[in-house]
């Protein structure tokens, strides 16, 4: 078994060029929501967020747990015939449950209208959104056996690339070409048959679906299918306040917590740049019974925070500014909410990869378990913090089940798989960054006008304040050279100087 710094550096290895790809796939969805917020009225773009929602739904339950089932099972076998089988019968299996939820959910068009929608858009932009879950839900199916295989450039080069960038040009060819409201829907179909085209062709060089092989035994359902309703579960707690805002309130709230929801949700590329091949080494791990899964879990979710946090600093004190900036200033009266949504999403962050490292160690019901009490919990505060304060006392909902899950987890993991989450250097970060760092930005913009240059330049001294702060908090270790060896792998620079300094400061 390799030495835990060897595995750590596969991890950021990965993150480094997933990163990039995390970083153009935002980049590209956040252009996509520029385009259609200014295309668009606010009740509109809300609308379209809600159709968005229920598709993510659909295609989440299509899935029936395979994307994470089949990432955990393709690695621990080299057998052809057997990866062939749990890749192809996944594909089957997902394939007619996606078909089934499609022609219900067109079924129930009328209905879904009458209790979320305001009919700000036409009842064809819907049907449109329903006809692509099939193809996501294969896409994605197709993604997790790439991902299952430990390759990271065809995830990134289909998922990241060609998908969202696809799609945005075809929407904006299809806007300026005067199609309207049906051009979001459109330009989803068609890239998503593009890029699940592309995919199969990629996963063929990995592993061709054509020829003998197993089926998969019984513990691949057995394991996915609590994960099925464990991710269920997991997209309504992200989607279960933008369609209580619906039931509850107008498209127009739902418009302006979904523009902030929107951009709250870009402190998650860090993390989710290390989360594509965390999976399938933890659960090499646990297989191997050889390494601290505890030491890997603490210092991706230590740097994913680190990285994340320039970012959040920026998005606290100037979210009315880049709501106006980034989506018109028709969205700056959701700049609250964008503050209460960056501190969940930063508790998130915090709280590192640790859903999916439960699931990796055996306990995907507990998964379960924890997100079932955690949606009810959201439920119950949406129930009565939206009647109150509208998009905002969703944002509040969010930001306390964030906490709420966070929390739960941390005792699971503790208790059930051994793994210590926490440690005295992370609390250590997680509280002196925020403490050291905030006050300065917030009298930084005090004294600066407001520009787009104030902006930057709040983002540059939180950035270098970061750094300072790490260092002076101690809060590096030597297994942190993970991170050079995977920056050297990928870009050709060596870092020697760098390293000596850093065991030098460890004193190793």
């Amino acid at each position: 078994m390799a030495p835990i710094t060897d595995e750590l550096s596969t991890v950021f290895n990965s993150a480094v060029f997933v990163l990039f790809g995390g970083l153009l796939s935002k980049g590209i969805v956040l252009l996509e929501k520029l385009l259609i917020g200014r295309t668009f009225s606010v009740a509109q773009f809300g609308e379209i967020n809600l159709a968005i929602a229920i598709f993510a739904l659909g295609a989440t339950v299509s899935s029936v747990g395979l994307t994470q089932g089949v990432p955990r099972y393709l690695p621990r076998s080299e057998d052809k015939k057997i990866q062939r089988g749990i890749l192809f019968s996944s594909l089957i299996i997902t394939g007619i449950i996606a078909i089934l939820v499609s022609l219900i959910l067109v079924v129930m068009t009328g209905f879904l209208q009458q209790a979320l929608f305001d009919r700000a858009i036409p009842k064809l932009a819907l049907w449109g959104f329903f006809i692509c879950i099939p193809l996501f839900a294969l896409l994605q199916v197709m993604v997790s056996g790439i991902r299952g295989l430990e390759n990271t450039r065809y995830k990134v080069y289909v998922e990241d690339i060609f998908y969202p960038v696809s799609r945005l040009a075809f929407m904006w060819g299809l806007i300026v070409f005067g199609i309207g409201i049906n051009s979001v829907w459109i330009s989803y179909i068609t890239a998503l048959i593009l890029a699940f085209v592309l995919s199969n062709s990629f996963s063929n060089k990995l592993l061709t679906l054509i020829g003998e092989y197993q089926p998969p035994s019984k513990e691949l359902l057995t394991y996915s299918a609590p994960l099925m309703v464990s991710a269920v579960v997991a997209t309504l707690l992200t989607k279960v306040d933008t369609f209580m805002l619906g039931a509850f309130t107008s498209s127009y709230e739902v418009g302006l917590y979904s523009a902030g929801y929107s951009i709250a949700s870009s402190l998650l590329i860090i993390l989710s740049s290390f989360g594509f091949i965390y999976l399938p080494i933890v659960s090499r791990l646990d297989v191997d019974d050889d390494s601290d899964v505890s030491t890997i879990y603490q210092v991706v979710s230590k740097w994913a925070y680190i990285l994340t946090f320039p970012l959040f600093a920026v998005l606290i004190i100037h979210s009315h500014e880049i709501l106006g900036l980034v989506l018109g200033n028709q969205y700056r009266a959701g700049g609250t909410a964008l503050s209460l949504l960056s501190i969940g999403f930063m508790t998130h962050v915090a709280a590192g990869r640790n859903r999916e490292t439960l699931s990796a160690l055996g306990f995907p019901r507990y998964v379960l378990l924890s997100n079932l009490i955690v949606l009810l919990l959201n439920i119950v505060l949406n129930a009565f913090f939206i009647p109150l304060y509208g998009h905002i006392g969703a944002a509040l909902a969010s930001l306390l089940s964030f906490v709420a899950v966070t929390v739960v987890v941390y005792i699971l993991l503790y208790y059930l798989a051994d793994v210590t989450p926490i440690s005295k250097r992370l609390i250590r970060i997680y509280v002196g960054l925020p403490v050291c760092i905030l006050p300065i930005i917030w009298v930084l913009q005090a004294l600066i006008p407001i520009s787009v240059l104030s902006i930057f330049i709040s983002a540059f001294v939180a950035t270098v304040c970061t750094g300072v702060v790490v260092y002076l908090l101690n809060g590096l270790q030597k297994e942190d050279t993970a991170i050079i060896d995977a920056v050297e792998s990928r870009t050709g620079i060596s870092f020697d100087v760098l390293r000596s300094a850093l065991r030098e400061y460890m004193r190793i």
